[in-house]
């Protein structure tokens, strides 16, 4: 009985081997369409050259357009206007943004990839890539150009008169004495002024940073830019201060792979990228968020600077009644 129950079962796998892998369904991909065009692709070192950045996507979706830096790959970034978002009355929204660049070297260049961060009304994210756009830029020397041509001659001068020598070295020696004793007088100044130092911590200005963002009172003014600005540069700088991570200079996405190395706990870090992602939306799109929820950002703040503070360790001062020492 034992043994053909056996066989059956070694038939069954078989069998099942034999019909191949279960075809598994791929998620389907979020419906977004990039599209990066430049006005031209052949120009001359030091030629400008606009771009446009079109991003559609479906009505309730949440799209954050990158902050390029000034050196992109190859190319040098002039300039990146803001954003603008047109209802195509189709169910669809496209969010655009003109970049202009130059090249300084001749050769072929492929812009890098500019990566879009994209937010469901369901909660989920995902990061689009802008197709790469081609460049030809060409040198301003024409090919086989290598003819020597004379310089022009010098110009025959009078030779003037000696006294306005002698009264421009007594003037220029008069200026030199005048420098030096102004010079002298500012370091006397500084080496008496004592030195500010900030002795507070990382914690300590970031607390204070907030209490005087909320006496502002920006959401009231209609005024949710800054006001979240002010609020991400806190938590940014603090992370900063605190891990010797640049976070000031990063962009969210660069940021998140930075934290991965810092001594914070995964759900901590999960809830501070999110939260600066959410910010983003604000600062970077025309997405307005009510003033209840404006103030409760900066409360959010506090509460991811108590989040991802380290752990102190408090030292109890020795007895002095009893003389014992503290225990550790």
């Amino acid at each position: 009985m034992v043994l053909r129950t056996l066989i059956i079962a070694v038939v069954a796998v078989t069998g099942l081997l034999a019909l191949g892998p279960v075809p598994v369904h791929a998620q389907e991909d979020v419906p977004v369409q990039v599209d990066l065009v430049a006005d031209r692709s052949e120009l001359t070192v030091g030629d400008r050259v606009t771009m446009t950045l079109d991003v559609t996507y479906p009505s309730g979706f949440q799209v954050v357009l990158p902050r390029l830096p000034r050196e992109w790959g190859a190319l040098e970034v002039l300039d990146q206007s803001n954003t603008s978002v047109v209802d195509n009355k189709d169910g669809t929204e496209t969010i655009s943004q003109v970049i202009e660049v130059t090249a300084f070297a001749p050769g072929e260049f492929l812009t890098s990839g500019l990566e879009i961060s994209v937010r469901e009304p369901a909660g989920g994210f995902s990061v689009k890539t802008a197709p790469p756009v081609s460049l030809n830029v060409a040198s301003v020397l024409a090919e086989g150009d290598e003819e020597l041509r004379d310089i022009r001659p010098q110009a025959d001068l009078d030779v003037p008169p000696v006294w306005p020598w002698v009264l421009g070295a007594v003037a220029a020696i008069a200026l030199l004495a005048l420098a030096i004793v102004l010079f002298l007088r500012r370091r006397r100044e500084q080496i008496a002024a004592a030195p500010v130092v900030d002795l507070r911590s990382a914690y300590e200005i970031a607390v204070d940073e907030l209490a005087r963002i909320v006496k502002l009172d920006l959401p009231a003014q209609s005024r949710f830019k800054e006001h979240y600005t002010l609020v991400t540069d806190v938590l940014r700088t603090y992370i900063e201060a605190e891990y010797r991570i640049p976070a000031m200079d990063r962009t969210t996405t660069e940021l998140r792979a930075a934290l991965r190395l810092a001594p914070i706990d995964v759900p901590s870090t999960r809830e501070v990228i999110a939260f600066l992602a959410d910010c983003d939306l604000v600062k970077f799109t025309e997405l307005l968020p009510d003033v209840p929820e404006a103030v409760e950002a900066t409360e959010d703040t506090r509460r991811l600077v108590e989040m991802i503070r380290p752990a102190r360790v408090i030292v109890s001062a020795p007895d002095t009644v009893s003389g014992e020492a503290p225990t550790a």
